[in-house]
């Protein structure tokens, strides 16, 4: 979603991680570039292009078992499911943990 690494952050365990280490909230032009890498990777994830969905995502990713090479399995299934999709994330919280933005967000997937 960024040139630079965007790190996704769910569940318990990655969010007692966080609530572990030191964070403070990401500034205004962080949250701003990470709103609009979201709207891009939204349009690529409309669009049906998993080639450009995934290059929104970093090669680090990792939220539970979920990792890039799975979310490619996930979005071929998608797509093969469904002729038209639709996505809605709304970005809650950002918070800059060592350097990497740690990223909150809810929202819905319908097809």
């Amino acid at each position: 979603m960024l040139a630079t690494a965007l790190w996704l952050v769910s569940g318990s365990a990655v969010g007692a991680a966080l609530a572990a280490q030191q964070g403070v909230t990401a500034p205004a032009q962080v949250v701003g570039e990470l709103q609009a890498a979201l709207a891009k990777a939204t349009q690529r994830f409309e669009a049906r292009d998993v080639a450009g969905v995934l290059a929104s995502i970093s090669d680090q990713y990792r939220t539970g078992p979920f990792t890039k090479a799975g979310i490619r399995e996930q979005l071929i299934a998608i797509y093969s499911i469904y002729d038209a999709v639709r996505a809605r994330v709304r970005i809650d919280e950002v918070q800059m943990v060592d350097g990497h933005a740690w990223v909150y967000s809810t929202g819905e997937v319908s097809g």
